[in-house]
């Protein structure tokens, strides 16, 4: 007993000699281990490339974060921001396991820096970019790694579809190195031209803010035109275009707005319109009509003259007021009055065609009238920003007839009617005559 006395003794002096083993402290030493995440840039300062959207612009190379347990799962976030924003209006995306780059195109880096962090492209902005390793398991928190570079990016100035002037020209322009396209009197986004070209490349510069820059096919592949079809296109610094495959006279519709363009060859052009009726019984005349309403202006090269008559709402009474409407180049069949308000009650009438010997008939008495497709007389009250159905002739045509019932009346009597119930004047300054589809519009700008 005595001996087994002695040996527990002598174990306890043992123990007692040793330094305990303090498991808390291990563990905050091992939480707090060195942190080993790197990361790096392909390049601290960079200009982004118009010419190459799709290609890689810049890329973040980052290497692990420190071991851990297998009970910790390790997860890597990349963030970048206009530097100084905290990453408050970041791109954050969540990296797939194994992944330890990130990288950028030229198109992904403009159109954050224009269209999400809403910076101008005339001056290098400082971007700052971030990788976070968080881990996820395990009994205890773990603070993540987090690394951040800055990198200085020069914007490049946008292709927009924005317009100082807008040219017809390459080498099918004949007689010309390039032509002026016109914008068109009813829509301010759309220009036209109506050209004759031969067989050859045919393009079609832009000059905006003093830049030069092309419309083209977004599909360089299919550069021969779609004839009187709408066609994407985009904007280039190049000068590519369309083949034009034969000489002729070919119209151009280009939309800045839908970012269209519309070529009509020489099969497919619009025509201006042609007008039938019978005029007279009046003075000497009483015969059959035929005219067509030329761009160019009546056989004599005379501007089409129209008129607005009726009464003004003034106490002025029957008045005549003469007026030109614009011909579109986009449709030779689409005219546009833009001018002085027109209100009361107005006939509208072409008043200057001729007659078989050659001679402008003005005379309001026997004029062409246009006026709202009814089939009896009387006004037409009409609104704002609003297309009506219309029908056209002869004053005193015998033959004219409206949703198949003749006329047989005078049509100044078949007026359109600006003003409303209460008999306020409700004026318009901006008429659109479509002959193509037999309609008119109205509308105050």
């Amino acid at each position: 007993m005595k001996k087994t006395y002695i040996i527990l003794l002598s174990l306890l002096c043992i123990a007692s000699c040793q330094r305990p083993v303090n498991y808390l402290e291990q563990a905050q030493n091992f939480f707090k281990a060195e942190e080993k995440m790197q990361l790096s840039a392909s390049s601290t300062k960079i200009d982004l490339d118009r010419d190459k959207p799709d290609d890689i612009a810049l890329t973040f190379d980052w290497t692990s974060a420190r071991e851990m347990p297998d009970d910790y799962i390790p997860t890597y976030i990349t963030k970048i921001d206009i530097a100084g924003n905290n990453f408050n209006t970041c791109v954050r995306t969540v990296e797939d396991d194994g992944t330890f780059s990130k990288s950028f195109t030229n198109a992904q880096l403009q159109s954050y820096i224009l269209d999400k962090w809403g910076k101008s492209y005339v001056r290098p902005v400082t971007v700052q970019f971030g990788v976070v390793c968080k881990w996820d398991g395990g009994d205890k928190y773990v603070m993540p790694e987090v690394r951040t570079l800055n990198v200085e990016i020069r914007p490049f100035r946008p292709l927009t579809f924005d317009v100082d002037k807008l040219y017809v020209s390459g080498d099918a322009v004949m007689g010309a190195t390039r032509i002026l396209m016109k914008q068109t009197p009813e829509n301010e986004f759309q220009y036209a031209a109506h050209v004759a070209l031969k067989k050859g490349l045919l393009t079609l510069p832009v000059v905006y803010d003093g830049m030069t820059t092309y419309i083209a096919p977004a599909d360089l592949d299919g550069s021969t035109i779609m004839d009187a079809e709408d066609e994407a296109v985009t904007m280039r610094t190049d000068a590519a275009g369309w083949t034009i495959p034969e000489e002729g006279t070919y119209r151009i519709v280009v939309n800045i707005q839908n970012k269209t363009v519309r070529i009509y060859s020489p099969a497919t052009d619009l025509k201006p319109k042609t007008f039938q009726g019978h005029f007279g019984p009046v003075g000497t005349y009483n015969e059959d009509v035929e005219f067509t309403l030329n761009p160019e202006g009546n056989v004599n090269g005379t501007p089409w003259l129209f008129g607005f008559k009726g009464d003004n709402m003034d106490g002025s009474g029957w008045l005549t007021k003469e007026v030109r409407f614009e011909f579109s180049e986009a449709d030779p069949q689409l005219l546009v009055y833009s001018g002085a308000d027109v209100k009361g009650d107005k006939c509208i009438a072409l008043i200057n065609w001729l007659t078989s010997d050659g001679k402008p008939y003005t005379n309001y008495d026997s004029a062409f009238y246009i006026v709202p497709r009814k089939s009896a007389t009387g006004t037409y009250q009409v609104n704002k920003n609003t297309w009506y159905d219309i029908a056209y002739g002869f004053l005193r045509d015998p033959n004219l007839m409206v949703d198949g019932v003749p006329i047989g009346a005078d049509l100044r009597a078949i007026k359109f009617l600006f003003r409303n119930d209460q008999n306020t004047s409700t004026p318009v300054n901006f008429i659109m005559i479509d002959f193509r589809n037999d309609r008119i519009y109205f509308d105050k700008k």
